[in-house]
């Protein structure tokens, strides 16, 4: 199931411990605004946790070199960032940890005072914290998200990497475009992000007087009057819902090479949507192959396969009959027994749940109705879980690339593009399965992989780099 997927690898580390876009407008352009505040407004983002770990400085400038030594000294020793190579890598991985959320689910059972994985010390962090908070007469809003702390350590990061030369100016916009992008889906304005910033990294951390540095900061970000003089702050003069970063993507990202993706890099686009719904990386054919055991361990509870035959068997019934073999019938057409499942609740309500959200996420509502297939769900699993087999040598590498091809074969025969892809996904997610949190991500995470803003070059989302239509399909192995 879907959701032993996206939630079956954060429990198992929870067990042990681990904690320009040069192109003709498609779909995206319809959920993209226009306007834009110009690139300066998203230096608003890295200022909080510059109050405590460090200035970042006013503007995108190259450090002096005596500055830049000492930076690049602490990028080393505390993030592992050498030069340009492994800064890209190391922010490309904060960024789909951020994308992931995988914290926020105890974040916001620790705010209903639930047990979670934030009991203990921790919990007082967080209630120390939030009396810091009210003390200082600010109003604590009900939308906080571990989210603000991510977006903060990547904006931060991102401004340092540009000032010791590590990341042209071009990247660093886009990273911040990022970080402002997602920060405006999560949060409705700069309190909130404030607030989840401040009780966050009181949380994670063991600083508790960074939490009066953080807190210092906003005030000063959102302004007010000293000394009975107004004075106007940086987050003051650019609302967290006035700043637009769509020209700014335009001007800077890089353009997507349509035709030219190579074979075997365009099939990693199988397994990428359940990768970065979890947060893990999808560019290379194992996934998260640092965490072998984890990945061993998914296996044998989630797809009861502990060596190659198994793991066959389970690909085999996924890509040749799967779930779709019973749940296509629930599909919305006329006759079919949706309309009365969703009067009576269960998978059919579910279905009209996520038809709903798919809507609401701008989805063309014709290719909603006219899903007739749940075959991503069927192959979106097999491949993910085929890559995991693969990180732990339960699979061959020609063996799980020709499967992939055959997935390629697949989805090209039932879908024109990685949306309906997209759609089909989602939907059968719904039919499946009661949690309906792993849906969302799975939403937000498609979303990504269509539209999403790409900082970096060497990690192009595949769905963008090459369209579903386009995937190679010619087999080396019968």
């Amino acid at each position: 199931m879907i959701g032993w997927i996206l939630s079956g690898i954060t429990a198992i580390r929870a067990r042990v411990g681990l904690r320009g876009r040069a192109r003709a407008p498609g779909p995206w352009a319809a959920r993209r605004s226009t306007v834009t505040t110009g690139p300066e407004s998203l230096l608003c983002f890295g200022e909080l946790m510059a109050a405590c770990n460090g200035a970042v400085g006013p503007a995108l400038l190259r450090e002096r070199s005596d500055v830049a030594a000492n930076q690049a000294e602490e990028l080393a020793r505390c993030w592992g960032i050498r030069d340009a190579r492994t800064a890209r890598s190391v922010l490309h991985y904060q960024l789909l940890e951020a994308h992931g959320q995988q914290l926020d689910g105890d974040f916001q059972r620790l705010q209903r005072n639930e047990s979670s994985a934030f009991d203990g010390e921790s919990r007082l962090r967080w209630q120390r914290a939030r009396q810091a908070w009210a003390k200082a007469g600010l109003s604590l809003p009900h939308e906080l998200s571990m989210a603000a702390h991510d977006y903060e350590c990547i904006a931060w990061l991102a401004r340092h990497c540009h000032g010791c030369g590590y990341l042209s100016e071009a990247e660093t916009w886009l990273t911040l475009a990022w970080v402002a992008d997602a920060a405006m889906r999560t949060f409705s304005d700069w309190q909130a992000y404030a607030a989840s910033f401040v009780l966050g990294r009181a949380t994670l951390l063991r600083e508790g007087h960074q939490t009066s540095l953080a807190i210092r900061a906003f005030k000063a970000l959102i302004g007010g009057k000293r000394e009975g003089v107004a004075v106007s702050g940086l987050w003051q003069a650019n609302p967290l819902a006035g700043i637009q970063v769509a020209e700014v993507v335009l001007h800077s990202e890089h353009a997507v090479e349509r035709h030219g993706a190579p074979e075997r890099r365009a099939l990693l686009a199988f397994g990428a949507l359940i990768a970065t719904s979890g947060g893990a990386r999808s560019d290379t054919l194992a996934i998260a192959e640092h965490e072998r055991e984890l990945n061993r361990l998914w296996l044998a509870e989630r797809w009861n396969a502990a060596d190659s035959g198994q793991v066959l068997q389970r690909m085999d019934w996924l890509m040749n009959q799967g779930s779709r073999l019973k749940l296509d019938a629930l599909l919305r057409r006329p006759g079919s027994g949706a309309c009365d499942a969703r009067r009576n609740g269960g998978p059919g309500a579910r279905y009209e749940q996520a038809c709903r959200a798919l809507l609401k996420a701008g989805h063309d509502p014709e290719m909603i109705d006219e899903c007739r297939t749940l075959l991503a769900y069927d192959l979106e699993r097999a491949a993910f879980g085929a890559r995991l087999a693969f990180s732990v040598g339960l699979m061959d590498e020609e063996r799980l690339w020709n499967a992939l091809r055959h997935m390629a074969r697949q989805a090209r025969a039932a879908f024109d593009c990685w949306e309906q892809y997209l759609v089909s996904m989602v939907l059968g997610h719904a039919l499946a399965n009661e949690d309906w949190d792993a849906g969302k991500r799975l939403i937000r995470s498609g979303m990504e992989l269509l539209d999403g803003i790409n900082p970096f070059a060497d990690y192009l989302s595949p769905w963008q780099e090459c369209p579903l239509r386009q995937l190679p399909v010619l087999h080396g192995v019968a």
